[in-house]
């Protein structure tokens, strides 16, 4: 369908780790390396002359769309952004998009895609142990007030006066 001839050898898109894709200005998919495809789970043949739109969640399209015309249109010389991406099967793979326009007779756009499902998942359990340690801390009292309810009896107890002090002061030892 399409054939690219691109400067950088597919031997170096190959070793990557993050997904690569280089779209034409009309935003479909020319190249994309294995990364791309194993995000995805879709074949090279599948996603080659499509929209680079319809991998993205539906819901971000007109924002991206945004950003990506700025970047053709020379407006901005790299978009950094968060997208998802719509997997085969339905599942959304969470990523962070760099964008940025590669010179020549047809503007094209590189676009490379870091998987952040990981660091999400840390995030989550990582907020989740937060809020339980928190709520952990709310249902115990500190111990400043440990102490202070531990002292309340004594507190509240008849304090003693000696003999003496009874004698002289006209106290006894049942009145605070």
């Amino acid at each position: 369908m399409y054939e690219l001839k691109f400067s950088l050898p597919s031997a170096i898109m190959e070793l990557v780790s993050e997904g690569v894709a280089i779209v034409d200005s009309l935003g479909r998919i020319l190249m994309v390396n294995r990364a791309v495809l194993e995000m995805t789970g879709y074949s090279e043949e599948e996603v080659l002359g499509e929209p680079a739109l319809s991998f993205l969640k539906k819901g971000e399209r007109i924002e991206i769309v945004f950003k990506l015309r700025k970047v053709l249109a020379g407006d901005m010389e790299v978009a950094s952004f968060q997208a998802t991406l719509v997997a085969k099967d339905g599942t959304e793979v969470p990523v962070g998009v760099s964008a940025r326009r590669a010179e020549g007779e047809d503007p094209l756009t590189v676009m490379v895609f870091r998987d952040l499902t990981e660091m999400r998942r840390f995030q989550t359990s990582t907020l989740e142990l937060l809020k339980k340690r928190i709520e952990q801390y709310r249902s115990k009292p500190p111990i400043v007030s440990e102490y202070e309810e531990m002292l309340a009896p004594v507190r509240k107890a008849p304090k003693y006066i000696s003999r003496r002090a009874e004698r002289l002061s006209g106290r006894t030892g049942g009145k605070g």
